[in-house]
């Protein structure tokens, strides 16, 4: 393939066979006898395909620089391909012509070589890859087949780790002065490559400045906007957190599957080039495809004979098995020993190989059939080449492909004809790329791991030593009142609680370190009430409970930034689910106890009901933009506790517990249950060794989260008048006007405060990661031009925008920041479905929209409702591409469509939540008092209702767009019988009747 214009020809290294066809691509030898003998030796390629399976299974280690010409600078060139651990090396602005052989870049001919070269008076650009030829791999044909893309700069191989999986490596430039048609070019061969269906990896210079990455948000020029767009649309996540050249990101590396990359390092440039290298790791799940894995056991909860299984809890002399004499250790593992008698007689046991389900699924008996027939007609075309065994095999072919598409078809009906959201989650997330994996970690040392029990051992080794170690002083509380002097001391169980706590656990199957699942509890709630209720009474009296329930098994759980990193990933702790039915009676008691005597703050809205994250951020913007349309600047500082959780002291937990009127015995067996805990780690079937834990209440414990804010509570105690706490679980915000405090001294000394409170209750600050907001239209240099605010002993950072509970708005409170994002997150959720789900089924895309799409484009919509139109219209151009693409409805308007899918427009979902969550303020369905948001119009009026509102009309947009007041003209014009609906269900039954077209921008 050869042009005139832009770019020469693509040239492989050696000829290779797919398919039994060459590549229709340039070929020559990269074999140079006279190759240097100052070359270090290097062990062979791999000859044998066991040999590259059992390559296939190791770290792949890439390489990549806008070399800014190679030519001039092969002697690093070869240090990088033969004295490196890189098996993949990426050039672009190679610089290299047709005269520039293969075998002055490989003269030791280790690597296949791709590139596509720039045929023009200059050398410039060109890109080129390098593969280790131990990997097997081909150039992928949609880099060739089309001519139509033969001037633009674009490289891509596939890699075969085995004979069914292969990642798709792609290298291309894009030069700044790019025309447009030639860079819309790009985009469609770029979107071709991506629609392989195959893992893959894109790295380039893109020159892209004005993309800001973090927020997935375009510039103003079309060709970022349209980019942009090509990367959400496709699921391609960017990866490179660092400039790599100057202060701007132009080189990039993109994935569709974020766990299969690791260690995304920006390093040293190549050579004199003045651009930033990149190194990263590709690291293949290649054990979730393994033919042959070895045969596992497990225990078939859901084919269990419940009935039997409860005659024989019904035959049990329980009085006899829990003598009361019995310690709680001996009582509970006379318990669990009957239990297990009867999961040994009534849960059957089932062998399998690992896929074999899924294989079963996929390959029913008539596939079978024609998958052997398409092989055996394979063989006799390869002997005889003649047109009837052409058209033989073609239509075999074609056979299998459409029967296949129709069994998946036909499973995935079968799935929504269950009408079991559970079973829809399941298989979405069953389908998701490598969501089974758990990535590398970097170790002290910083090597990447990749071996299972050494990932558990570093994770459980990171947990347990960032534990809290007390100091052995506990500060003193403030005086109780005569009124809050009750006390609770213990708590009795009654087979009744038991029954009803019982019934209450979820249908699961995971299981506890006792290996008694949810599911037993649940089915046999009604005869293992009264055993249980009898070794809760027992617990309840000695204040001591079993060692089984000390111990946890950890689930690691990544939060965000590099999954190679141990700190980013999370505890999550599963306990016997007997411990948690005995936390669940603990809670009923004992936050109605604390609410009583006032000792939960009202500005606490994290694990309580009747709160939200959207009623935090609302309290929070009601007095924000109140305070921006007076004229007035309010100073907000986010604060970050580093593994908050974790790092709750237990003694001094105990003395507030036990300074609120908790006693003992309740006081002694949460003593017990917080105190002397061992923990593991869990990854695949690995785990790590037992651990003790020094601090901190579980997490994915009952009584974790509750414990944890009572603990926290006081903090607000610490904030004095004028300045404002909100807190969310560990989320704190702190915030005053200028009106009180117009030098920020208040301020200044809230901080002071909070960190006064974190150093006596020994609850570390990460200042690092903690904030300052100032909500102003003044220019950003009026305020602490020198004394900045200081947290913890250091300077707080000053931001323009930030992210609060998944919300993001700047200074001004504008969210279209937070719009763009939601907007291209929600695309790259379509693009996840289209992979999934193979069926055209409306009614599945339909479900599927509604359930991973929607929640994206509505979470805490009441706070960012936005009134401008393009921000309308961004939104609602993801359910408009959305519908598009549904089978039958290409030739309908918008409107019509959403009619014919059940479905209505965004802005109207978004103005019914809004009238939702006013009704349940107005009803006290939402713990906050009316006078926060609402006036109440109190004048007689013949027309209408009786809760109509009133407002005043604000100065700024910002108050304007505000919940408080955009709410005020829909809901007075909704009906007598609405408003007064006896539940939020009818309420929302009844709106749906509503007429609300006049406060719409699209119309329905």
């Amino acid at each position: 393939m050869r042009t005139s214009n832009l770019c020469g020809p693509v040239t492989v290294a050696h000829p290779t066979a797919c398919g039994g066809r060459l590549n229709h691509v340039t070929m020559t030898s990269s074999l140079n006898v006279n190759a240097p003998l100052f070359f270090p030796r290097v062990r062979p390629a791999a000859t044998t395909i066991e040999e590259s399976l059992n390559l296939a299974v190791n770290i792949i280690y890439v390489f990549y620089s806008n070399a800014r010409s190679i030519r001039n600078n092969l002697a690093e060139l070869h240090l990088k391909l033969y004295c490196g651990e890189f098996k993949i090396l990426c050039f672009s602005e190679t610089w290299l012509s047709l005269n520039f052989t293969d075998g002055m870049l490989d003269p030791m001919s280790k690597f296949n070589i791709y590139r596509r070269d720039r045929n023009a008076q200059w050398p410039a650009g060109g890109v080129c890859i390098f593969i280790c030829k131990s990997l097997q791999s081909c150039l992928c044909a949609k880099t060739t087949d089309n001519i139509l893309y033969a001037n633009t700069e674009i490289v891509a191989a596939n890699i075969y780790l085995n004979a069914k999986y292969y990642i798709t490596i792609v290298c291309t430039y894009l030069p700044p002065n790019l025309t447009q048609d030639l860079f819309h070019l790009i985009m469609l061969h770029l979107k071709d490559i991506c629609s392989l269906g195959s893992p893959l990896v894109l790295v380039g210079d893109f020159n892209m400045p004005s993309i800001d990455w973090t927020n997935m948000i375009s510039g103003c020029d079309t060709k970022s906007v349209e980019f942009c767009e090509l990367c959400s649309d496709n699921g391609l996540i960017q990866l490179v957190e660092e400039p790599t050249r100057l202060n701007n990101i132009l080189d990039l590396v993109l994935c569709n599957d974020r766990t299969l990359l690791a260690k995304v390092e920006v390093s040293a440039p190549f050579g004199m080039s003045d651009h930033n290298s990149i190194s990263f790791s590709i690291v293949p799940a290649c054990r979730n495809i393994r033919n042959n894995a070895s045969p596992r056991s497990f225990l078939n909860w859901h084919k269990t004979d419940w009935k039997s299984f409860l005659e024989y809890c019904k035959s049990i002399d329980w009085p006899e098995i829990l003598q009361t004499e019995s310690s709680v250790d001996e009582l509970w593992c006379a318990f669990a020993a009957a239990i297990k008698a009867g999961i040994q007689l009534y849960v059957p046991i089932c062998v399998f190989r690992q896929n074999s389900k899924m294989s079963q699924k996929i390959q029913n008996k008539s596939i079978r059939k024609l998958k052997s027939r398409k092989h055996k007609l394979w063989k006799r075309l390869k002997k005889n080449c003649s047109t009837a065994n052409k058209l033989k095999y073609k239509l075999a072919a074609k056979n299998l492909k459409l029967t296949s598409v129709a069994a998946q078809e036909m499973n995935e009906i079968n799935l929504i004809n269950m009408n079991n959201l559970g079973q829809f989650y399941k298989h979405v997330n069953r389908h998701s790329v490598h969501r089974t994996g758990f990535g590398p970690l970097t170790n002290i040392n910083g090597d990447l791991v990749v071996d299972d029990q050494q990932k558990a051992d570093i994770l459980n080794s990171h947990f347990v030593d960032g534990c809290t170690v007390d100091n052995g002083v506990l500060p003193p509380m403030p005086v109780v009142s005569d009124e809050n002097r009750s006390k609770l001391e213990s708590i009795v169980f009654s087979s009744h609680q038991v029954r009803q706590l019982l019934r209450k656990t979820q249908n699961k199957v995971s299981s506890g370190p006792d290996g008694l699942p949810s599911i037993l509890y649940k089915q046999l709630a009604n005869e293992l009430c009264y055993p249980l209720a009898r070794i809760f009474n027992v617990i309840m009296i000695t204040g001591c409970v079993p060692e089984t329930w000390k111990k946890a098994c950890v689930i690691p759980v990544h939060k965000k930034g590099p999954a190679s990193n141990p700190k980013n990933y999370r505890p999550i702790s599963l306990t016997c689910v007997g411990c948690k039915v005995f936390e669940s009676a603990i809670k009923n008691v004992l936050v109605p106890f604390l609410e009583s005597k006032k000792l939960l703050s009202e500005n606490q809205h994290g694990f309580r009901s009747k709160h939200s994250t959207c009623l935090n951020l609302l309290e929070s913007l009601n007095d924000w933009t109140e305070n921006l349309d007076c004229k007035i600047d309010t100073f907000v500082a986010h604060v970050d506790f580093a593994r908050a959780f974790d790092c709750v002291s237990i003694p001094k937990l105990l003395h507030k517990l036990e300074w609120a009127g908790i006693c003992a015995p309740l006081l002694t067996c949460i003593r017990s249950l917080l105190q002397d805990r061992t923990q593991q780690v869990k990854i695949d079937n690995c785990f790590s060794s037992f651990r003790s834990i020094g601090s901190g209440v579980p997490q994915g414990s009952v009584l974790g989260p509750i414990l944890f804010i009572f603990y926290i509570n006081d903090l607000t105690d610490e904030i004095d008048n004028p300045s404002v706490p909100k807190l969310y679980a560990d989320d704190l915000k702190a915030y005053n006007s200028s009106t009180s405090d117009p030098l920020g001294q208040n301020f200044k000394s809230t901080l002071a405060n909070i960190t006064k409170w974190s150093d006596k209750w020994q609850l570390p600050i990460s200042a690092d990661k903690s904030k300052y907001l100032i909500i102003s239209n003044k220019p950003s240099n009026y305020f602490f031009a020198t004394d900045l605010p200081e947290l913890a002993g250091k300077n707080l950072t000053r931001v323009s925008d930030v992210l609060d509970l998944g919300v993001n708005f700047n200074s001004k409170l504008n969210f279209s920041n937070h719009i763009s994002c939601i907007a291209t997150k929600a695309k790259q959720r379509l693009f996840l479905l289209k992979k999934i789900f193979s069926s055209k089924n409306v009614s599945i895309l339909i479900l599927g929209f509604k359930t991973y799409v929607l929640p994206i484009l509505e979470y805490c919509s009441q706070v960012w409702n936005p009134s401008n139109l393009l921000e309308i219209r961004r939104l609602e151009s993801v359910q408009r591409v959305f519908t598009k693409k549904l089978p039958g409805y290409q030739g309908l308007g918008y409107i019509a469509r959403l009619d014919q899918a059940g479905l209505c427009t965004l802005e109207l979902r978004r103005l019914r939540a809004d009238l939702c969550f006013c009704y349940k303020i107005l009803h006290k369905l939402i713990d906050t008092p009316i006078s926060n948001f609402f006036q109440i119009d109190n004048a007689r009026s013949t027309r209408g209702h009786h809760w109509k509102l009133k407002s005043v009309t604000p100065r700024l947009e910002c108050r304007l767009n505000f919940f408080s007041y955009r709410i005020v003209k829909p809901w007075n014009s909704l009906s007598e019988i609405t408003v007064n609906a006896n539940s939020t269900e009818s309420f929302c039954a009844l709106l749906r009747l509503e007429c609300l077209d006049k406060f719409l921008t699209i119309k329905s």
